[in-house]
C-alpha cells in the first residue's frame, strides 16, 4: 500500500494499525512490562518485522542469501522477545 506523503493517513489505515498493535501488546503483557515499555516494544517488534517483509519484497531477502522472510521473522520475533524476557 502506498500512502501519500504529505496530509494526514486514513482514519481506516491508523484504525488497522492501532488494532494490531493493541493485539501485539496483549500479547506482551505477560512479561510485566511497565505501559511505556509494553507500547514501545510492541511498535519496535511490529517495525522489525515490517522491515523484513518489506525487504523480502523489495529486495530479494532469500535471494541475497539471508534466507526466507518466515525464518527471518520467525528468528527477529524469538530473539527480541527473549530479549524482553530477560529485563523483566
Amino acid at each position: 500500500m502506498s500512502l501519500p506523503s504529505s496530509g494526514e493517513l486514513p482514519a481506516s489505515f491508523t484504525q488497522q494499525i492501532a488494532g494490531g498493535l493493541a493485539r501485539v501488546e496483549q500479547v506482551l503483557v505477560p512479561l510485566n512490562l511497565p505501559a511505556e515499555q509494553q507500547a514501545i516494544a510492541a511498535r519496535t517488534l511490529w517495525a522489525g518485522l515490517h522491515g523484513i517483509i518489506y525487504l523480502s519484497r523489495n529486495s530479494g531477502l532469500e535471494r541475497s542469501g539471508a534466507g526466507s522472510a518466515r525464518d527471518r521473522a520467525h528468528h527477529f520475533s524469538q530473539t527480541y522477545l527473549a530479549g524482553l524476557s530477560g529485563r523483566t
